[in-house]
């Protein structure tokens, strides 16, 4: 929550996902920008969050365990991998992505609002993943 670097390791099936999530969610909702009157302020479309799997299955599960939390319009998330590219027009603050497809799919202006970065399964990853 407080912006340091955390590590985490555990089972298949523990929990890893929302342990990641929620406070990496927490904190981007929390520094939310907002109009003088308090109303949210989301006009730009780009990401505040990404999130990188070493496939696009694992991409497609967080995406659901994101969509499963409820948030609505503050915590839409996107799949960017394989042939599915960034959602052009439609609001994002979560990024899941490959690392293939952030190369592909994406531009530095695209990833410049990002604050949080999640590497998800980095054992995987550092094997070669979805490159």
């Amino acid at each position: 929550m407080n912006g340091k670097d955390v590590v985490l390791g555990a089972e298949t099936g523990s929990g890893k996902t929302l342990a990641y999530l929620l406070p990496v969610l927490t904190r981007m909702l929390a520094n939310k920008p907002v109009e003088g009157d308090g109303r949210p302020l989301w006009t730009d479309r780009r990401p505040r969050v990404l999130v990188l799997t070493p496939n696009q299955e694992l991409a497609g599960q967080v995406l659901r365990v994101l969509d499963s939390l409820a948030l609505g319009d503050d915590a839409l998330g996107a799949v960017v991998a394989g042939a599915q590219g960034f959602p052009k027009g439609e609001m994002c603050k979560v990024m899941i992505a490959t690392p293939s497809g952030v190369m592909r799919h994406t531009d530095p202006y695209l990833l410049a609002l990002v604050d949080s970065v999640v590497v998800d399964e980095a054992d995987f990853m550092l094997d070669g993943g979805d490159f």
